[in-house]
């Protein structure tokens, strides 16, 4: 997670790109309530942080393949 913490403080540094996302109504709403109970900022940021940590998972799968 430390690892994780220091990826999203970096990508909070530089700059966003717009892009248009499209998600069931049941997976808006859990993130909405999220945004409300101030679990995350705003949505784009769970959402950014939801990809990082499937970045992670992929970087160490790979790793972990290379190691092999």
């Amino acid at each position: 997670n430390i690892k994780l913490s220091c990826t999203i403080l970096h990508c909070m540094k530089r700059k966003r790109e717009t892009i248009s996302l499209t998600l069931p109504p049941e997976v808006l709403e859990w993130l909405d309530r999220k945004v409300e109970d101030r679990t995350f900022a705003s949505r784009s940021f769970a959402v950014e942080k939801a990809v990082l940590a499937m970045m992670a998972e992929d970087k160490e799968r790979q790793e972990s393949k290379e190691r092999r």
